[in-house]
């Protein structure tokens, strides 16, 4: 009997791997799921990794195929086209009956598998660290991706961006060829990244906040050089701000929600408004040292 595997570990998932075992044809050794932990177990089965792992899994476990275990057509295709790029001729696979299976799950309402089922297993073919996590409706075309980074369905990652580890990129993203984002930043729904955009480690970018990099956009007319926006290492920039191109945001400092920062703003401190204005002293930890709307009342 040869070894395959499934990819996806989702309900319909479950569905194909009833029809696999009915027809005893093959053997599953598990699931390919980016985002199932690795090293737990969904009907008796590990979870083995994402794509990634794949090469490594093929080896180790003379894998001979593998069944997809999605329904939606762009989904597979993204994922044919990921395995593909890593396995050229790798087999995929068909089994029996599994529209009359899935009928009988939805008429009999069995529960399928949720995260809540999940107990823990001995890990399998799981290495030391923990490649990133890519949806399969996410647009993500550079190859400069840190470990244990995550990128959520139609976000668009052009192919020279740099993104470092354990860093969370929200859906509805955009990031340009010209952007280094750092290690550990959080990036929300709604940000658009263009070209000339510096992010460095822990900096967290609220929903919405919107950046520019041209001074004077036309359309179809290009600036010979476009304006940089740094963000350095633990700023946080609230929802639905604006930052302008040529500006930088110091190390620790809030921009409050809502603002329009039209000038660099210093290490340490919390501005709020349109144009945003100083406001006070704050640290890492968002203590107060400072307040400067008192001081002006004196």
């Amino acid at each position: 009997m040869q070894n395959i595997v499934i990819f996806g570990a989702s309900g319909h998932s479950i569905a194909v791997l009833d029809c696999i075992e009915k027809e005893g044809k093959y053997k599953v050794i598990g699931f390919i799921d980016p985002f199932k932990k690795m090293g737990t177990y969904v009907n008796g089965y590990p979870i083995l990794g994402n794509v990634k792992n794949l090469q490594f899994l093929v080896e180790k476990y003379k894998i001979y195929g593998g069944i997809i275990g999605f329904k939606d057509v762009f989904i597979v295709k993204k994922l044919i086209e990921r395995v593909k790029k890593i396995i050229p001729d790798f087999n995929f696979l068909t089994t029996i009956e599994l529209i009359e299976v899935e009928k009988s799950y939805s008429k009999n309402k069995k529960v399928l598998p949720t995260d809540s089922n999940y107990v823990k297993a001995e890990k399998i073919g799981q290495t030391k660290e923990v490649d990133s996590l890519i949806h399969p409706l996410a647009n993500v075309q550079t190859e400069k991706i840190g470990k244990s980074t995550k990128v959520w369905q139609f976000s668009v990652i052009l192919e020279n961006a740099k993104i470092g580890e354990n860093s969370n990129i929200n859906s509805h993203t955009f990031i340009e060829n010209d952007v280094v984002i750092g290690n550990n930043v959080t990036i929300k729904c709604g940000v658009y990244l263009w070209d000339g955009s510096r992010i460095e480690d822990d900096v967290f970018i609220g929903p919405n906040v919107t950046f520019s990099n041209d001074k004077y956009p036309r359309s179809k007319q290009y600036p010979s050089e476009f304006q940089n926006v740094w963000v350095k290492k633990g700023a946080s920039i609230g929802s639905n701000s604006t930052i302008l191109g040529g500006v930088s945001i110091g190390q620790n400092s809030m921009i409050g929600a809502g603002s329009l920062v039209t000038k660099n703003v210093p290490d340490g401190e919390l501005w709020i408004g349109s144009p945003a204005i100083f406001v006070r002293k704050i640290n890492r930890n968002n203590l107060f040292l400072e307040l400067s709307l008192s001081k002006n009342s004196d």
